[in-house]
């Protein structure tokens, strides 16, 4: 059977050797706002403080296209998480917590939000994993890819499910 890439059993995996070694090619965090980057630095440090991470560790996982970006931290178990960096005035969160609770609501995989400052737009979430869908269903073996999606079509479906009248869009 293929391991389930969405399933609420998921875990980020921990830093092995190979990591390790790829944290030196890795894209460091650039604030273009003084005053931003103070915020962040005065909430990473409580936030490290009672969540066990390393900030030395913290570097760049992605950006969107938009406004909002997510950085990678490693943590004091061998773990990593994410960081979601959003400014609120540009940013809203609130709708990003209500529809990862209703995913989790639903049995469905999301990252779980384990802190957040939502006057600032920083918020620490579970890491998923380095490895992207796109990446998933790029495999040599072309069954492996259309078993992917029939996956996804599956959890699409569990999500319709579980929605309620009334709750979406937020």
């Amino acid at each position: 059977p293929m391991p389930d890439p969405i399933a609420a059993t998921s875990v980020a995996p921990a830093m092995t050797e190979n990591t390790a070694q790829s944290l030196q090619a890795v894209t460091p965090v650039v604030w273009a706002d003084a005053a931003r980057a103070a915020q962040f630095g005065t909430w990473l440090a409580a936030t490290s403080a009672s969540h066990g991470l390393l900030p030395e560790s913290l570097r760049l996982a992605s950006a969107d296209a938009s406004f909002r970006r997510y950085l990678r931290i490693d943590d004091s178990q061998g773990g990593t998480r994410i960081i979601m960096d959003a400014p609120p005035d540009k940013e809203n969160s609130e709708s990003f917590v209500k529809v990862q609770a209703l995913l989790a609501q639903a049995g469905l995989n999301a990252p779980q939000v384990q802190a957040w400052d939502a006057p600032h737009g920083f918020m620490l979430l579970s890491d998923l994993g380095t490895q992207t869908v796109i990446e998933k269903l790029q495999p040599p073996d072309s069954q492996a890819a259309y078993a992917w999606y029939m996956q996804a079509v599956d959890i699409l479906v569990d999500w319709q499910k579980a929605s309620r009248e009334g709750v979406l869009p937020v």
